[in-house]
Formats: C-alpha cells, sequence, structure tokens
C-alpha cells in the first residue's frame, strides 16, 4: 500500500507535468500559426525593410522550441507507462502471488481457493487505494478547474457592467463609472452625458483608455461581445444612479483592427450573407446597387468606374481587406455597418476608422455621416495635432469627451467651452 501511495502521488506530479507541458504546446502551436501566417502575407515588405533573415530566426527559433516542448511531453509519457508496467509487473502480480503464498503454507486456503482469493486481494487492494490511483486523473480535473476559475473571472467582470437600456432618453449618461488596466491605466467618469444627434470627438493621448472606453460601451449592445482584454477592474462607486444608461441597445462599432473573413466574396460579407447564390436575384441587384453608389459616392476606387465595382466584389477574395489600402478598408467597413442598414445605428463608436483616410475622403465620409447619422450619437476618436490644444467648431464635430489626467469628461470646444 505504501508503494501503491507513492506511485499515485508520483502520477499525479507527472500527470500535472504533462497538463502543463501540453498548454504550452498548444500556445506555442497557435502563436507559431499566426506568426508564419502573417509574416506570408507580409513577404514583400519584410523584404523591402530587409528583415527576412530576422523573420527566418524567429521561424527557426519558434520551431526549436515547440520540438523541445514536444519531445519533453513524449518522453514523460513514455515514462510513465514504462513505470506503470514495471509497477504492475514487478510489484502488484508478485505481491499477490506472496500473499497467496503465504495463505497457502499456513493453510488459510485451499488449492481451489486460489483463483477466488486473488480477485478478492485485488479487489480489496483496488477499493483502498481507489482514491490514491485517480490522483493522475484529479490533476486532470485540476487543470480543467483552472481554466472554468478563469472564465468564471472574465464573466463576472462581464456582469458587473451596469447597463440600461431607456428606449425615451435622448442621450447617453454614465455615472461614476471606473476602469483600470494594469497599473497604467486608471480611468473614473464622474457623471458624462453624451447627446443623441451630436458627435463627439473623444480626444486623449495614447493609452489613456480611449478605445478601453468603446470596448464596455459595445459591450452594452445587443451583441453583448466579451469586455477587452487585460481589464484588471470595473466598478461602479456605491450610488443607486451608477451605471450606464443607453438610448438604444443598438450599438456599431468601427474598431481599429478590421475583420473580414477569408476566402470569401466581398459582396456577400458586405450583405452578411454566407454566398451570393442563395440570395434572390432581384434583391442581389437591389443591394448591388446600393453598394455601388455607396463606394463610387465615397471615391472607393478613383480609377476604377463604379460599374465594375460589383463586378469585382463578386468573385471570391483569399484576404480582401489585407489587398485594400487603410483608407479603402475603413470606407468598406462604414459601408457594411452603417450606410448599408435601413437607418443608422442609434450609437456609433468610430475607433480610429477615420485615421488612415486621406483629407477630401475624410470631407466626404464625414459629410455622409452627418447627414445619414443626424438623429444618432457619434463617438470618434480624434487626434489634435502638435499645435491644436480643443476641437474646432462648425465641423463634423459637435462637442468633445476629453481624457486627461484619469478623468473622462465633455469640455467642450474651442469657442463654445463646457459649462457645468
Amino acid at each position: 500500500m505504501g508503494l501503491d501511495f507513492v506511485r499515485a502521488k508520483a502520477f499525479a506530479h507527472l500527470t500535472s507535468r504533462m497538463e502543463k507541458l501540453n498548454r504550452e504546446i498548444q500556445e506555442l502551436a497557435s502563436r507559431r500559426s499566426n506568426m508564419e501566417q502573417h509574416d506570408t502575407e507580409s513577404a514583400e515588405i519584410l523584404q523591402r525593410v530587409g528583415a527576412s533573415s530576422f523573420a527566418e530566426v524567429q521561424w527557426r527559433l519558434r520551431a526549436r522550441h515547440l520540438q523541445d516542448k514536444f519531445l519533453r511531453l513524449q518522453a514523460l509519457r513514455l515514462f510513465r507507462g514504462f513505470v506503470d508496467t514495471l509497477y504492475i509487473q514487478d510489484f502488484v502480480a508478485p505481491g499477490i502471488e506472496i500473499a497467496i503464498a503465504y495463505l497457502l503454507q499456513f493453510q488459510q486456503i485451499t488449492a481451489v481457493d486460489i483463483w477466488v482469493y486473488t480477485r478478492v486481494v485485488e479487489d480489496a487492494q483496488n477499493t483502498l487505494l481507489v482514491r490514491f490511483r485517480r490522483e493522475a486523473a484529479l490533476a486532470t480535473v485540476k487543470t480543467n478547474v483552472e481554466r472554468l476559475q478563469a472564465l468564471s473571472k472574465r464573466l463576472k467582470n462581464r456582469t458587473r457592467l451596469r447597463c440600461k437600456v431607456d428606449s425615451g432618453a435622448s442621450a447617453m449618461q454614465v455615472r461614476n463609472l471606473s476602469y483600470s488596466r494594469g497599473s497604467q491605466l486608471q480611468v473614473r467618469l464622474g457623471s458624462v452625458s453624451l447627446e443623441a444627434g451630436k458627435a463627439y470627438a473623444v480626444t486623449g493621448c495614447n493609452g489613456c483608455g480611449k478605445s478601453t472606453l468603446f470596448g464596455l460601451l459595445a459591450a452594452c449592445g445587443k451583441h453583448q461581445p466579451e469586455l477587452p482584454a487585460g481589464i484588471d477592474q470595473l466598478y461602479f462607486e456605491d450610488s443607486f444612479l451608477a451605471g450606464v444608461t443607453l438610448p438604444s441597445d443598438e450599438i456599431a462599432e468601427i474598431p481599429q483592427k478590421l475583420y473580414c473573413p477569408l476566402f470569401t466574396e466581398p459582396m456577400a460579407w458586405m450583405f452578411g450573407h454566407h454566398s451570393l447564390k442563395a440570395m434572390r436575384a432581384e434583391d442581389l441587384e437591389s443591394l448591388e446597387s446600393q453598394v455601388q453608389h455607396f463606394l463610387a459616392e465615397l471615391d472607393f476606387r478613383p480609377s476604377a468606374s463604379a460599374a465594375d465595382i460589383p463586378i469585382d466584389l463578386r468573385a471570391v477574395k483569399d484576404d480582401w481587406y489585407g489587398k485594400l489600402s487603410g483608407g479603402q478598408r475603413s470606407k468598406a467597413e462604414l459601408v457594411r455597418q452603417i450606410f448599408l442598414q435601413k437607418q443608422c445605428p442609434q450609437i456609433l463608436l468610430i475607433d480610429e476608422a477615420l485615421g488612415p483616410l486621406d483629407a477630401q475622403s475624410k470631407v466626404l465620409v464625414q459629410r455622409k455621416l452627418k447627414a445619414f447619422c443626424n438623429q444618432s450619437l457619434i463617438l470618434a476618436i480624434h487626434h489634435l495635432d502638435a499645435h491644436t490644444h480643443c476641437v474646432a467648431p462648425g465641423g463634423f464635430f459637435d462637442d468633445n469627451l476629453h481624457f486627461g489626467k484619469g478623468e473622462a469628461s465633455v469640455v467642450g470646444t474651442c469657442e463654445v467651452p463646457k459649462t457645468e
């Protein structure tokens, strides 16, 4: 029994180590796959900047590290199997035989009872030591429990977000909200009111929490995405009024990094259908004319005629967004999420999407947004230049939500400061 106890503890330790190695292998394999895909897509850029040799060394190091982990895991599996076989053949089976021989020698059993008593000894040993022999399985369960605890923590943070939709409200109200990300970012919104029908410039230095706020607000929408990664603390100061009150849960977010599925028809992606073949001909024709109109209006391809756009977007593209410029990606995403809808979403979050646009395109997009989303609340991240310290009035923006010194508040435009 002592040997069985020691074996169980040793197996539990080995299994824990194997589970840890298996997790590390999965993470490394995922990183390696992402890195290879990224570098393959950026092969031309790597050659231009002379970084091909650096990328090659990184690939080799990743492969070597992954192979090292895999060989360690295989060695532990073989060692555990060898010890298990050795234990059964050289300890358990001989131990049972010695016990039966002892009983026979002292005439405690007869020869015809050998098989029965062998089973009795085995079953008794299994019953007494089942807890220790399941230590290895318990180690696997413990690993799964740790994963569930991590998920539970994320869900707990998700439930801390107090969101309420008031269809009669004319503004978004954020009261006594504080959030942090590590030790570098801590932001508080005391009492912020953002009126529908206005466009707010969201300003502040890099890393001050603007995009994180967008992620928190998007989590209040009907799609209910996860909270932004890395949120350590999310809390509302004790108050009956604390929380986020929205005029609608129709929230559209244009994030910094835009997504488009690989190997798909761009026109199908714009419409939200899995395939153009599944659409009725009249519906397809109507939607294509809308896409053609909006993309041409936003000067999507200055050198191409508007009639050529639908034809080109019907073909399957391996990475459509990857082949477009930053400005073209922004225009395509704005058309897909906003202008193709029957009406503009009630709340629109634009995170750096206007940044890649040239001056003329920015004017076209802003003019279109102002006309189409005149009843919606628009929040757009905006970067002031070195010589400007406030948002100019009379343009696209009507007001300014500014982040500074750990606080976010509405400060007004240059000539019209915000009055409390």
